[in-house]
């Protein structure tokens, strides 16, 4: 039960402050893009470049079995669209996204930081940095090819790689790594500006979630966002325990794992659904529901952890 009151709960209430904000329409028109330009601007890069920086930089230990999993369980998808559900191969991508795409940092950055601290989220920085540069392409490369749009890889290529250079979130891990390197102090007025920075990161950024939560679903929408979610909240997050212990990581490193793969489907899979107009309420279904689902699943988790 500790961990549900010290962790979870909090977690999930300042999910639900942002709901009701947005419900309630408590903030002007704009606020809320305001509120996540500041968190993926500044906020969140500060608290990873000085979870790289600070204290001895990336483990890249979880992040092979955690995209092999991911992998793994977008195929899954792809598969149990086309077969269980008959959707074209370009609905199969996006439900393929929402059973494997996992809100890592908007969600998986405040629970990891809160359950388990920086270690825990050094252990989180190369999922991170990986989760969006492999999943992603490949999803929009299936989305494309069932719209029977011709694909060019190349171009594919330079998209994605300009897209991860102008990320802020991959930049501060590099950019965190780098310093490592380096090896010099941060000089003690920047340190704590990041410190500062960095400190609102986590209340920030679900209160941001909550505000972006899709409105409830449709009814036709909900059996395949159920059956998405019991992939992304059960099925991978299983999987992901029994992969990091056989490949023989440290306890940090499977619980950190265990848990990010039990994150809800992110909102990045809504919106590539949107931007194609393939599947996006369905996505939306997912991303609600799968919320939803985590805050029972992330709870049990944490005490098998020990985190209670």
């Amino acid at each position: 039960m500790g961990a549900l009151i010290e962790v979870v709960l909090p977690v999930f209430a300042l999910i639900g402050l942002g709901r009701f904000a947005a419900w309630r329409r408590l903030l002007p028109e704009r606020g809320g893009d305001a509120l996540t330009g500041y968190i993926f601007l500044f906020a969140l890069p500060a608290l990873l470049f000085r979870s790289v920086a600070g204290s001895g930089g990336i483990s890249f230990a979880p992040a092979l079995p955690f995209m092999a999993i991911a992998l793994g369980m977008f195929g899954l998808g792809v598969v149990l669209s086309r077969r269980l559900l008959g959707d074209d191969l370009a609905n199969a991508g996006v439900f393929g996204l929402n059973c494997a795409f996992g809100n890592t940092v908007m969600m998986g950055v405040p629970v990891i930081e809160a359950a388990f601290g920086r270690a825990g989220v050094r252990e989180l920085l190369a999922i991170i940095a990986f989760h969006s540069a492999v999943l992603f392409p490949i999803a929009t490369a299936t989305v494309e090819a069932g719209l029977n749009t011709r694909l060019s890889a190349r171009r594919l290529l330079r998209a994605t790689a300009i897209s991860l250079a102008r990320n802020p979130i991959i930049d501060a891990i590099a950019l965190g790594f780098l310093w490592t390197l380096v090896g010099l102090p941060l000089p003690a007025p920047v340190a704590r500006l990041l410190d500062l920075l960095a400190a609102s990161a986590t209340p920030v950024a679900l209160f941001c979630l909550g505000l972006g939560l899709p409105a409830v679903p449709g009814r036709t929408d909900l059996a395949p966002a159920l059956l998405s979610s019991l992939v992304k909240n059960l099925l991978m997050p299983a999987l992901m325990y029994l992969a990091t212990r056989a490949v023989g990581l440290p306890p940090l490193g499977v619980a950190v794992a265990t848990v990010t793969a039990a994150m809800p489907t992110g909102a990045n899979a809504f919106m590539i659904a949107a931007r194609y107009a393939t599947g996006a309420e369905r996505s939306a279904a997912a991303v609600l529901l799968s919320t939803a689902a985590s805050l029972v699943v992330l709870g049990l988790l944490l005490v098998a952890f020990g985190q209670a």
